[in-house]
């Protein structure tokens, strides 16, 4: 049997190779136009394919010459991308419709499998052969040349196996997008959270607090919370200085969530006797260039000139000092505009001035805001392992 005639994942029970079908015979042009069928409540934005009810901003007196785009319909959207070098086609999943008559649009001859077309069709790795022997450069976008279109040959698998796929795919965008409504509530909490447990400018107590804690905040500059240091960076010509097994070494690109553990390099002992370490718990910010990216260190750490480090007092809570170091950032964003470069060096770090309450209360409210942060890294991850799944299989269930 040709490999090539099959793909190489496949659902137990299908073993017949995919059959070779040339596009013109699936596709022919759609050159339906609107006649007032349809309002402009009813104009289908391509590029996300959803109805965009307020329309496009197109006079009513035009829409009558949009095209009708109906469920099944492929519309070719010409921008070229980082993930699509040609452009690439969209399948109507959303309803019947109207679009730009910019957009050359192809109906399918006979009845497909909507859940398995819309993948197929979509995909770059196929896609990326047909496109390049049937587009043309536009004067704003790749425009397709149908007739070249028709001439191209695709592999197809039979209904049964259409439906398998189509049915996983669609099962596995389901889930994403659940889970992506349960992580925008939980974000949407914390937003509001961060709003009514923490005191507005200017004054000293929030909007809601804890049961039992009445006292006023106490306001503190951040050199009284803690101990502060700027990074610095030990040689990089001195690869002694470096090891793929030692301690953390956090550069500004490395602080891509709120807790840490890991960074692209480390330094070995050698470096770490050149560096500055800041102890597990503190709370890296960063002071130049991208200004006020925040983190938690979960173990020893050193760090670069870029980044400035608080590592707090007994008296103050680690998770809570981070939760409100989005506050700082703000302050900190306002310092180095001021300024002509764009750096918040470690004086003006440190005289930044803050509101927080009793080491209790601090308690308190950082482990309500790390319980919920674990919950939106719960379902980031979740949501980051169904993508990394239904990649794998785009890449694996077609030929």
């Amino acid at each position: 049997m040709d490999k090539k005639m099959v793909p190489e994942v496949r659902f137990k029970g299908f073993t017949d190779d995919w059959e070779q079908r040339y596009l013109g015979d699936l596709y022919k042009k759609n050159i339906e136009k609107n006649k007032n069928q349809f309002k402009e409540d009813k104009t289908i934005s391509i590029s996300s394919m959803k109805f965009n009810r307020s329309g496009n901003g197109a006079k009513e007196s035009s829409l009558s010459n949009y095209k009708v785009l109906r469920i099944g319909d492929i519309a070719f959207e010409g921008h070229k991308n980082k993930e699509f070098s040609f452009g690439r086609f969209v399948l109507n999943d959303v309803g019947d419709g109207i679009m730009s008559p910019r957009f050359t649009t192809l109906r399918p001859i006979y009845h497909q499998n909507i859940n398995y077309w819309k993948y197929y069709i979509h995909n770059e790795r196929i896609m990326q052969k047909v496109l390049v022997r049937s587009t043309k450069l536009g004067t704003m976008m790749n425009e397709l040349v149908v007739n070249d279109f028709y001439k191209q040959a695709i592999l197809v698998p039979s209904s049964e196996e259409q439906r398998s796929i189509g049915e996983l795919l669609s099962t596995i965008d389901v889930i994403i997008t659940l889970q992506q409504r349960q992580l925008d509530l939980y974000k949407k909490l914390k937003k509001g959270l961060l709003q009514k447990l923490f005191p507005k400018d200017g004054e000293k107590v929030p909007k809601v607090r804890f049961a039992d804690f009445h006292d006023d905040w106490k306001q503190f500059k951040l050199k009284e919370l803690g101990d502060i240091q700027t990074g610095n960076t030990p040689s990089t010509s001195d690869e002694n200085n470096y090891s793929n097994n030692g301690m953390m070494w956090v550069t500004p690109t490395d602080i891509d969530s709120l807790l840490i553990s890991n960074t692209s390099k480390k330094l070995s002992k050698l470096g770490q006797s050149k560096a500055r370490i800041a102890k597990r718990g503190s709370v890296l910010v960063t002071c130049i260039a991208s200004i006020g990216k925040n983190t938690l260190i979960t173990e020893d750490a050193s760090f670069n000139q870029q980044i400035n480090s608080l590592t707090p007092s007994s008296k103050n809570n680690s998770y809570f000092l981070l939760t409100q170091s989005s506050q700082w950032s703000k302050k900190m964003k306002y310092i180095a505009a001021s300024g002509t470069m764009q750096i918040v060096n470690k004086k003006d770090f440190s005289n930044i001035e803050t509101y927080v309450p009793s080491l209790n209360e601090q308690n308190e409210m950082g482990l309500l805001f790390k319980k919920l942060d674990w919950i939106i890294i719960l379902y980031q991850n979740k949501i980051n392992k169904q993508k990394l799944l239904k990649k794998y299989l785009l890449q694996n269930l077609f030929i």
